[in-house]
């Protein structure tokens, strides 16, 4: 049993990307082999699950039309409980503040954290949700 993939399951998101585009947009693979300067049966190998090289896939790619290139990944979605616990903890800062502010009935007893805390939990989870500084 060698090393190299040999199922179609294996094969790379771009390269089953580019295939979509060869068939959908119904090039036919000899002529854009011929377009991309390579030969027919590199195409065919990595339909089978061969790794193509980087140059020769964008010499297809573009024989077809299109470019390769690096887009920054945006950040990772955040969990909604996180959101919730945020918002949470923030309108309950607000509740101490206005509280003390106008000599309301205290919240303190029914609630087991302090305005302090609550600001700085409010504050962490929005650091969090913004995801690693660079």
């Amino acid at each position: 049993m060698g090393c190299r993939p040999n199922s179609v399951e294996l094969r790379h998101p771009l390269v089953k990307a580019l295939y979509n585009i060869i068939d959908g947009e119904g090039f036919k693979q000899m002529e854009l082999a011929e377009a991309a300067g390579i030969a027919p049966r590199c195409l065919t190998s990595w339909r089978i699950g061969r790794k193509p090289n980087l140059f020769l896939f964008e010499a297809v790619a573009n024989a077809a039309g299109y470019d390769l290139k690096l887009v920054k990944r945006g950040p990772p979605p955040v969990d909604p409980i996180i959101v919730e616990l945020q918002q949470l903890f923030e309108n309950y800062g607000k509740a101490w503040e206005e509280a003390r502010r106008w000599g309301g009935p205290t919240i303190e007893p029914q609630h087991p954290i302090g305005e302090h805390q609550a600001s700085y939990y409010a504050r962490a989870l929005s650091r969090l949700m913004q995801g690693p500084s660079e």
